[in-house]
């Protein structure tokens, strides 16, 4: 924790604000992991292991966490977490912004899958682009939240995913053109 913060203290006014951060990247990560592994939603999971009325409570998000599988420095024997009860609580820390808790939405909303636009790009009506109608253009930086997986347009052989957008617009995107342009890419909730 120490050599990280004083690589990034360059970087921020608080550089224990950007270790937390990197922690909890880390840590979004293994527990989308271990969705998969268990097959089950994230609601699922940390309801049952971190939430108590509608709130998430730091000690069981440390506990939890401590024996989840994917942050064990070997999975197979799981009994050395990657981070410290220190470094978790920071990551804790660092989900509460300003208040004092997080809330089980807040939990949520890490798990949302989420988009960014690094090209213009339109949104449509449809998830196939041919005879599809002009929603709007987003702007590069625009953050969009995917309602669905990504789906292949058969006639045009492009990606589109149906998203929503900051003020409630929702419609399809295309991901990456033919030549390799990519309009949105992947993003989490600690990134933008």
């Amino acid at each position: 924790l120490q050599r990280t913060e004083e690589v990034v203290a360059p970087l921020s006014d608080d550089p224990r604000d950007v270790s937390a951060i990197v922690f909890l990247q880390a840590i979004v990560q293994a527990l989308q992991r271990s969705f998969v592994r268990l097959g089950q939603s994230p609601e699922a999971v940390l309801v049952t292991q971190m939430i108590h009325e509608d709130k998430v409570v730091e000690e069981k998000f440390v506990s939890a966490l401590r024996a989840l599988q994917e942050l064990q420095v070997d999975e197979s024997n799981p009994s050395v977490c990657l981070f410290s009860e220190e470094e978790l609580k920071a990551a804790y820390r660092a989900m509460c912004d300003k208040q004092t808790e997080v809330t089980k939405s807040k939990l949520l909303d890490y798990f949302k899958a989420r988009y960014v636009c690094v090209n213009l790009v339109t949104m449509t009506d449809q998830p196939a682009v041919k005879g599809s109608k002009t929603i709007k253009k987003l702007a590069v930086h625009e953050i969009l939240e995917a309602l669905c997986d990504s789906q292949k347009d058969e006639a045009s052989g492009l990606l589109r995913v149906k998203v929503r957008e900051k003020d409630g617009k929702e419609g399809y995107v295309t991901l990456e053109s033919i030549n390799g342009t990519t309009f949105i890419k992947t993003t989490l909730p600690h990134q933008v």
